[in-house]
């Protein structure tokens, strides 16, 4: 991760699409790559690679470099499309993909493949896509 996170940090013009596998990213991670994510202008496309996790405690540390992740996201003004992969969508990580639908202007494709809605993720998730006057394709 650290040379990603290098080159995002250094806001890299070539770098306009990121791939992070977050499957073994820990917490302190996360919060660097949200903060250098806020604040780099050059990436237009990021994807989320999650894979399911069976054990609770590796679920619950997924969500929450996921949620932490969406975060810095959330702040970046360039971020135009957003793929999150083979994860869970809880109730919690849908409140945060919800308010990066409703509050990021930039955001005109999202897609969440091999995701699986948990409760009440997918209504959630839809709440927010309403308030959006940006996005145009979604897919799951």
């Amino acid at each position: 991760f650290n040379t990603l996170l290098v080159e995002v940090e250094h806001n890299d013009v070539s770098l306009r699409e990121v791939v992070i596998d977050t499957t073994s990213m820990d917490r302190d991670t996360a919060e660097d790559m949200a903060q250098v994510l806020q604040k780099n202008t050059s990436i237009s496309t990021i994807r989320l690679s999650c894979k399911r996790l069976e054990c609770k405690e590796g679920r619950t540390r997924k969500h929450h470099v996921l949620s932490t992740l969406l975060s810095g996201i959330k702040e970046n003004t360039s971020i135009e499309s957003i793929e999150i992969e083979d994860t869970d969508i809880s109730h919690e990580l849908a409140h945060s993909l919800s308010q990066l639908c409703a509050r990021k202007q930039s955001l005109k494709n999202i897609a969440m493949i091999q995701c699986q809605f948990i409760g009440s993720g997918l209504a959630i998730l839809f709440l927010g896509m309403q308030h959006s006057q940006s996005i145009r394709n979604v897919i799951f």
